[in-house]
C-alpha cells in the first residue's frame, strides 16, 4: 500500500514522486483519508509549510476534498 509512506516520510519530494508514479490518493493511511492526515499535520506549526504543499499536491492528483 503506498499511502503510508506519503505522510510517514513527512518529504515533499517523496510525497511528489509517490504521486507521480500512481499512488492511490483514496487509500487510507492510519484509518484517514491521506488529505485528512494532510490537513491534520499543518496543526503544528513546524509543520505548516508541508501541510499546505502536500495539501495542493493531493488535490491536484484527484483527492476528493468531502471522502471520509
Amino acid at each position: 500500500m503506498l499511502a503510508d509512506p506519503l505522510f510517514c516520510t513527512g518529504s515533499l519530494e517523496c510525497l511528489r514522486a509517490l504521486l507521480d508514479a500512481g499512488a492511490d490518493v483514496a487509500n487510507l493511511c492510519e484509518g484517514s483519508p491521506v488529505l485528512h492526515i494532510a490537513v491534520s499535520v499543518g496543526s503544528l506549526p513546524q509543520q505548516q509549510a508541508f501541510s499546505s504543499a502536500a495539501v495542493s499536491l493531493l488535490l491536484q492528483h484527484g483527492t476528493v476534498p468531502y471522502e471520509r
